[in-house]
């Protein structure tokens, strides 16, 4: 983990972006070609690369760091829909990187969520690798 203070960069309404903590983790799931981080307190976090979960760094997640993580980064709807419902979704954006689709729920040991990273553009049939058969029914 990095000691070094986060610089913030513009996005595009002129507006100042502070990295947050939870960006780091972002940010190497997508280097892995990962499409999901699940980040959830007394477990590792996980990358899921290929369908597959699996640990992207060995430390365990404290659920006190979880929760500071999580909340640096909820809207104030969504903790409020926390609170009543044990769980929220919002959106996350890192600017000029990517935007991530967040579930934050409550569990046994604390809270935790799963990022969903969303592609910026849609992925072409050959990038997808779709079956011709597939592609005559497009």
């Amino acid at each position: 983990m990095s000691t070094e203070a986060p610089s913030a960069t513009a996005t595009a309404t002129g507006q100042q972006y502070v990295p947050r903590k939870i960006d780091e983790y972002l940010k190497e799931v997508l280097t892995k070609n990962g499409s999901d981080l699940h980040f959830i307190a007394n477990d590792p976090p996980r990358i899921r690369l290929y369908g597959e979960l699996q640990p992207l760094r060995n430390e365990i997640l404290q659920p006190a760091f979880v929760e500071e993580v999580l909340r640096e980064i909820m809207p104030r709807a969504a903790q409020q829909r926390l609170e009543e419902k044990h769980g929220a979704d919002f959106a996350h954006i890192i600017p000029g990187v990517s935007r991530f689709r967040v579930n934050v729920m409550r569990h046994l040991y604390g809270l935790g969520c799963v990022c969903r990273a969303i592609p910026s553009k849609a992925l072409t049939l050959d990038q997808l690798a779709v079956p011709d058969a597939v592609r005559k029914l497009c």
